[in-house]
């Protein structure tokens, strides 16, 4: 997930970000200008039944925000520092740092990493593998804590500058995240937590040349 050095790294660098509303699909362009790349979460969270036996149950990043509070006007977003935001698809706002307020964070090792050049105006693609850690602690109504980790992997691409603009395309999947939480409306206790996480994001950025 290379979200500390990767996700957006080098557009950063180049200049902040400008997308329209159509090109940012897979990402929320804050009023701070940085592009904000959509967290999605899927877990799967083992719970005893009334019948006594083991069942699964599976819950989203949406569910996440409805137990946080929030309505379906905004997103859980990852920004190129590794905090996690509640922004406003449409403006651009930032709610809520969950990460400064130490409700939700990640952290990232990257362990290897490419990068090549593509063309001859400033196009590149890097990948990058490593190890994520995510973590949420509230007291909800659904949510209380869980903590996940595994391996990811991703990709960064910028196009060749044309006209002062470059499309920058990142992504990153963790697929086999493992952990542990307590989910206190689901399974009254500590329960095994699996799962998978991904970001993406993609637009049009001004290049401070």
């Amino acid at each position: 997930m290379k979200m500390t050095t990767g996700i957006l790294g080098c557009a950063l660098v180049a200049g902040l970000m400008t997308f329209a509303p159509s090109q940012s699909q897979a990402g929320v362009v804050g009023t701070d200008g940085v592009l904000y790349s959509p967290l999605s979460l899927k877990l799967t969270i083992n719970k005893v039944n009334s019948n006594d036996k083991i069942t699964k149950e599976t819950v989203t990043s949406k569910e996440v925000l409805k137990d946080l509070g929030y309505s379906s006007d905004v997103v859980l977003a990852v920004a190129p520092n590794e905090d996690i935001v509640v922004i406003n698809k449409k403006s651009g706002a930032i709610i809520n740092n969950l990460s400064s307020n130490e409700v939700m964070w990640l952290n990232t090792d990257e362990f290897i990493s490419t990068s090549k050049d593509k063309g001859n105006n400033g196009g590149y693609e890097d990948k990058f593998s490593g190890l994520v850690d995510i973590h949420l602690y509230f007291d909800g109504d659904t949510f209380d804590r869980f903590d996940i980790s595994g391996s990811y992997s991703g990709s960064e691409k910028g196009s060749s500058i044309k006209n002062g603009q470059q499309n920058i395309n990142t992504k990153s999947d963790s697929k086999n995240l493992s952990g542990d939480g307590y989910f206190s409306e689901i399974y009254e206790g500590s329960t095994v937590v699996t799962g998978s996480a991904s970001i993406k994001g993609n637009g049009k950025i001004a290049v401070a040349l």
